[in-house]
C-alpha cells in the first residue's frame, strides 16, 4: 500500500484522462483530423510526467507494476501513431484492444495494489464492491458472441517455441469454428513481435515489459470460450474438438483442460513417442471422443486451458480477478482458478481424451527466475498469501488425489454407488474414485459425499460434492446423511488416537455389502457380525465389508 495517498489520487485521475484521451485519439484517427500528432505527442507528455511519479510510487510498494504498465502504455502509443496515417484500421484496432485496455490495467493496477494492498478488510472489499466495476467480465450486453472461441497464444520469449506452437494450431485447429486470433507478446526480446506481425492475426498485444500478468486478455476477447495456450504446448489432431464437446456437455462446467506431459497434478496418461510421427499417431489414437475420460478435477495445472467467457474461475486464472500475489500469474493462479470454481459450485474438467504435447514450463521457468531470482523460498511465499487471504492451503491435503490409495482400490462396482469422503482437505480423492468407477465400469451413478470438522474447507467441499456435512465431533458420524450407505469410504485426515473406536465401528456399519473403508495412518480394530478383510499398503489400511 502506497504512502502518498494524494500523490495516488492525482494519478488515478490522470489516468482517468488518458483514458477520455485514448478515445478522442481514436475518433481523430478515424476522421484523419489533421492535429492528430499534436493530440499524441500532448498525451505522451502526461505519460513522462506521470511515470516520474510511479517511479517513486513502486519505491513505497513494490506489489505495484503501474511503472512498467505506463512504461508499455507510451510504447504502444508510440507504435500506433505510425499507421495513424497508412492504416487508420490498424491503428484504430491497436488502440481499442491494446491501449484503452492497457490504461485500464493502470487503473485497476494503481488502485488495488496502492490502496487495498495488503490490508485484508480492504482486498475483501475491492472483491465484493468493486472489482466487478474495475474488472468487467467480457459478456455481450445481448448476450450473442461475435466469436465461439477466442485462441490466445501466450508468449514470451523462446521463439522457436512459438514458431512450433502456432504451426500446430494452424494445422490442427478446427476448421469449422468460429475463432479470433489473439497473439500475446510478454515483453519479448527475441523477434517475438515481428513474427506475430507477420500472422496477421484478429488481434496483437505487445508489451516492451513483462508485467507478470496477462488479464488484459480478459479486456479484449469476444469469445463464447476462451482457448489460451502457452507457446511450449503443441496442439495435437482431434485436441481441441474433444474439449469443446466436454465443455458444451454440462453448464457448470467453467473450465476444461486436456492431457499431456511434462505436467504437475498427476494429469499425464501413459505415452510413449520419440518423434513426430510417433507423436501424432499415438494422440490419433488416444484423441476419440470419450465422455467415460472425463474427470472432474478440484485443480487444474494448465498449460492449455478451454474456458467459458463468462466464468469468474477462468478470468481468475487469467489474474484478472481476485488478486492476492504481487507475483500476479506465477503465483498459483491455477490454484485460485480452482477454488473460484469450487466455491461457485463450477467444474474444472480433465480431458484424457483430449492429448496435447507440453515441453515443459520453458515459459514459466524463465519468467519465475527473472522475477524472483531463483528464490527457493518463492512458492512458499505465495503459498503463505494464498492461505492468508483464501484460507485453505493450496497445496495441502486433497488438492491432488493420494497416487497410492487410487492404485491400492477395487473399481467393480455398479449399479448405485455412493462415496463418502472424511476429511479429504479440498477433495480430490473422493472424485479420483468417482472418475475410476466412470472410466473402468461405465457407471455414471455415484454420489460424492463429503464430512469434515474443518470449517476452512466447507465452502470448497459443498461446491463439489453432491451431499456435504460439516460436523462439529465424530459421534455424529452415525446420524449424518441418515439412511445412506457407502462402497467407499475414505478417511484421509483425522487422527485415530482422538477419534473413538466407536467412531470407527460406526463408519465400518456404514459400509454396503461388499464395501470398502480406507483409513490413512493407522490400524483399526473392528467389532462386527461381518467378515473384515484387510489390505495394508505404506500408508493406507483398506477394510472391506462381506
Amino acid at each position: 500500500m502506497i504512502k502518498n495517498e494524494k500523490a495516488g489520487r492525482t494519478l488515478l485521475e490522470n489516468t482517468e484522462t488518458l483514458s477520455e484521451a485514448a478515445v478522442q485519439l481514436y475518433s481523430m484517427i478515424c476522421k484523419q483530423a489533421k492535429s492528430t500528432n499534436q493530440f499524441a505527442d500532448t498525451m505522451k507528455q502526461l505519460l513522462c510526467s506521470m511515470q516520474i511519479h510511479l517511479d517513486g510510487l513502486y519505491k513505497e510498494e513494490p506489489a505495484l507494476m503501474s511503472h512498467l504498465i505506463c512504461k508499455n502504455i507510451l510504447y504502444s502509443l508510440n507504435n500506433i501513431m505510425p499507421y495513424a496515417v497508412t492504416d487508420k484500421e490498424k491503428a484504430c484496432g491497436k488502440i481499442q484492444f491494446e491501449l484503452l485496455p492497457l490504461i485500464d490495467e493502470l487503473y485497476t493496477d494503481l488502485y488495488f495494489w496502492g490502496f487495498c494492498y495488503p490490508d485484508r478488510e480492504k482486498i475483501f472489499h475491492y472483491y465484493r464492491n468493486e472489482m466487478k466495476n474495475l474488472c468487467p467480465l467480457p459478456i455481450p450486453e445481448d448476450g450473442k458472441y461475435k466469436y465461439d472461441v477466442s485462441l490466445v497464444v501466450i508468449a514470451y520469449n523462446k521463439l522457436e517455441y512459438t514458431k512450433r506452437c502456432v504451426e500446430y494450431l494452424k494445422r490442427y485447429f478446427p476448421k469449422n469454428v468460429n475463432y479470433e486470433t489473439i497473439l500475446y507478446n510478454n515483453g519479448s526480446s527475441d523477434g517475438t513481435k515481428e513474427f506475430f506481425e507477420s500472422l496477421h492475426p484478429d488481434k496483437q498485444i505487445d508489451l516492451q515489459n513483462n508485467t507478470k500478468s496477462w488479464s488484459i486478455i480478459s479486456r479484449v476477447v469476444e469469445g463464447k470460450y476462451i482457448l489460451t495456450v502457452s507457446n511450449d504446448a503443441l496442439i495435437l489432431p482431434n485436441s481441441v474438438e474433444n474439449l469443446l464437446k466436454c465443455i458444451e456437455s454440462d453448464k457448470n462446467i467453467c473450465c476444461v483442460m486436456p492431457t499431456c506431459p511434462n505436467i504437475a497434478n498427476l494429469e499425464t496418461i501413459p505415452a510413449s513417442y520419440s518423434n513426430e510421427k510417433e507423436m501424432i499417431e499415438f494422440a490419433e489414437r488416444n484423441n476419440v471422443s470419450d465422455p467415460y475420460r472425463w474427470e472432474q478435477r478440484t485443480r487444474l495445472n494448465p498449460p492449455v486451458l478451454f474456458g467459458r467467457s463468462d466464468s469468474f474461475a477462468v478470468h481468475a486464472f487469467c489474474t484478472y480477478l481476485y488478486p492476492f500475489s504481487p507475483v500476479r500469474f506465477l503465483a498459483f493462479s491455477d490454484d485460485l482458478m480452482g477454488l473460484v470454481a469450487r466455491r461457485n459450485k463450477q467444474k474444472c474438467m480433465l480431458a484424457k481424451d483430449a492429448y496435447v504435447h507440453h515441453f515443459g514450463s520453458v515459459t514459466i521457468n524463465e519468467a519465475t527466475h527473472q522475477n524472483q531470482g531463483g528464490g527457493s523460498d518463492f512458492y512458499t511465499k505465495c503459498r503463505i498469501e494464498f492461505a492468508k487471504i483464501f484460507g485453505v492451503d493450496p497445496w495441502g491435503v486433497g488438492v491432488c488425489y493420494d497416487y497410492e490409495l487410487i492404485g491400492a482400490l477395487n473399481y467393480e462396482k455398479n449399479g448405485p454407488i455412493n462415496i463418502l469422503g472424511i476429511n479429504c482437505g479440498l477433495g480430490d480423492t473422493p472424485l479420483k474414485i468417482e472418475a475410476m468407477l466412470k472410466e473402468k465400469m461405465h457407471n455414471n451413478n455415484v454420489k460424492i459425499y463429503n464430512i469434515t470438522n474443518m470449517p476452512r474447507y466447507r465452502k470448497d467441499l459443498d461446491g463439489l460434492s453432491d451431499y456435504f456435512k460439516l460436523i462439529t465431533n465424530w459421534n455424529q458420524i452415525r446420524k449424518v446423511f441418515p439412511g445412506a450407505k457407502f462402497t467407499y469410504i475414505v478417511a484421509e485426515d483425522i487422527n485415530l488416537q482422538i477419534v473413538s473406536k466407536k467412531t470407527m465401528n460406526d463408519l465400518f456399519s456404514r459400509l454396503s455389502a461388499g464395501g470398502m473403508l480406507a483409513v490413512k495412518g493407522g490400524k483399526v480394530k473392528f467389532k462386527s457380525d461381518k467378515c473384515v478383510k484387510e489390505d495394508r499398503t505404506e500408508h493406507w489400511q483398506i477394510y472391506h465389508r462381506d
